[in-house]
């Protein structure tokens, strides 16, 4: 409907400033006088084609144009709290989930220079080498970026082997670009998170919630839950309030063989450093920080993974968690 409507418009606009531009032209060319009658025919059979054209143009962009930037469920674009359209990264599909590649303007790292590296570590490094920094490869750890962490993250899971066990605490910040995350790019880390449980690897992801946030939006909480249950994530609630103060920021523990470390800018609101670790003494600290989390998660919330078959019925359900953050969060 939209765009018959966008076409109607310009269709409209366009007709009535060629038929002005006509008989403007006409009127000239009629005060030239009789002698100029086969000059002004001609006139008029010009710049009726330029209308003409003018017209198709217009039709077509318009058409583009709104086809580009279409709103519903089968849509590429999703409306913001202000009214505009912004880009949605939920994958239609499986095959549009990330996969890493080699950015062409990144040089590749010697093979001699990755010897010794854990295997899913140099596969990262493979991928971005700017992050071989000599002094932290030999503290063993490598940081992240925005651009590298799902390849850091997919890496990692593709490590793990059946039976081993992934524990991750998640920080959910109750502003709307902050809780759309796990239903707009997240959906990538949860199509890892579920190629990784059909292998038989167990992931269980802990959701720290302030107590007044968990009370206002608890039809958001429990949607997310329901999400990550759907990919096959073990999905789980603690209140920040209750939680000791080391346990209250954000970590991954990769099959007790890697931890990912997240530093928290609280005034800033975003994450400022991310790194992953292999070091035994890091490995050890977080190992114990796993274990104590996990005794002040509320039971009641606990939702038990169970993988479907095809993820993209988890693509389909995060529209649907889209729709109750709408409604717990309106615009």
């Amino acid at each position: 409907m939209d765009v018959l409507k966008g076409i109607t418009f310009t269709v409209t606009c366009v007709v009535l400033g060629s038929l002005l531009v006509f008989i403007a032209a006409g009127g000239a060319i009629r005060v030239a006088g009789a002698q100029a009658a086969v000059t002004a025919e001609w006139s008029r059979i010009a710049i009726g084609c330029l209308g003409i054209v003018l017209v198709v143009t217009s039709i077509t962009l318009e058409v583009i144009k709104l086809w580009n930037h279409r709103d519903g469920p089968t849509g590429n674009y999703i409306a913001t709290q202000h009214g505009q359209p912004v880009h949605d990264t939920t994958p239609t599909t499986t095959a549009d989930v990330f996969q890493p590649e080699v950015p062409h303007n990144r040089p590749l790292l010697a093979e001699s220079d990755l010897h010794g590296l854990p295997p899913p570590v140099a596969e990262y490094l493979r991928h971005f080498p700017e992050f071989a920094v000599p002094h932290e490869i030999g503290a063993q750890y490598v940081r992240t970026s925005r651009e590298s962490f799902m390849a850091a993250v997919r890496c990692l899971h593709r490590s793990l082997q059946p039976g081993e066990r992934v524990i991750s605490t998640d920080s959910l910040r109750f502003h709307r670009d902050a809780i759309f995350y796990w239903v707009r790019d997240g959906i990538a880390y949860l199509r890892i998170n579920h190629e990784a449980v059909v292998r038989d690897v167990s992931i269980t992801r802990i959701f720290v919630v302030a107590r007044s946030d968990l009370d206002r939006y608890r039809e958001t909480v429990r949607a997310l839950c329901r999400l990550h249950a759907l990919a096959g994530v073990t999905a789980q609630v603690a209140t920040y309030e209750s939680l000791p103060s080391n346990c209250r920021y954000e970590f991954a523990m990769f099959g007790g063989r890697f931890v990912d470390e997240v530093v928290f800018d609280m005034s800033s609101r975003s994450v400022i450093d991310n790194s992953v670790h292999w070091s035994t003494h890091k490995l050890a600290a977080f190992q114990e920080r796993a274990g104590l989390i996990a005794n002040y998660t509320d039971g009641n919330w606990t939702q038990l993974g169970r993988p479907v078959g095809d993820f993209s019925s988890v693509c389909d359900f995060a529209r649907e968690v889209r729709d109750v953050i709408d409604a717990d969060m309106p615009p």
